[in-house]
């Protein structure tokens, strides 16, 4: 309702720099009786008091994983998705087990009857499995990277390094 002051706390993994949200005008950007707040614990761990959010809302976040990919993927992209398919079976169980780590952690935030709003990036099932990023840019990176592995500027190790830390689940996966 208006006038009733709400906390908005923003957090995320370690990797992101919330400074341009700092540096917003509060009461214009939010309004008067709305206050941004911002937690530094990683969002794999509970990172508000417990039993404190009425509403959780994670938008394009839950994909990352905890730490490194499980695998390095040697040849053919960066992301799970591209991987070799004895590659891509290293990745669910990792996912798996981070899923449940951070609705575990939502789930301790949230007061008795608290909602938790998630929109994700995801691999639709009837379609194929296409996924956002169903696009020729993972591939024109990795192309890139690649030639700089055969001119000698990176080494192969160098180029599995840029695999990255997600895994895009499918709904089964989501409900699961």
């Amino acid at each position: 309702p208006p006038g009733r002051p709400v906390a908005v706390i923003f957090e995320d993994g370690p990797w992101n720099d919330f400074g341009a949200l700092l540096q917003l005008d509060a009461r214009t950007t939010f309004g008067a009786d709305v206050y941004p707040l911002v937690s530094s614990i990683n969002f794999f761990r509970v990172s508000v008091p417990p039993v404190s959010v009425h509403v959780a809302v994670s938008c394009a976040a839950m994909h990352y994983l905890s730490g490194p990919p499980p695998v390095l993927i040697a040849e053919g992209g960066l992301h799970h998705t591209d991987a070799s398919p004895d590659e891509q079976r290293a990745f669910p169980a990792q996912a798996a087990a981070d899923w449940e780590t951070l609705l575990l952690a939502r789930a301790a935030e949230l007061v008795p009857g608290g909602r938790l709003v998630i929109s994700n990036f995801a691999i639709d099932e009837r379609s194929g499995g296409w996924f956002l990023g169903s696009t020729d840019y993972g591939s024109s990176v990795y192309t890139a990277l690649s030639g700089c592995l055969r001119s000698g500027r990176l080494t192969a190790e160098e180029t599995a390094l840029a695999t990255s830390p997600e895994y895009y689940r499918t709904l089964r996966e989501h409900v699961a």
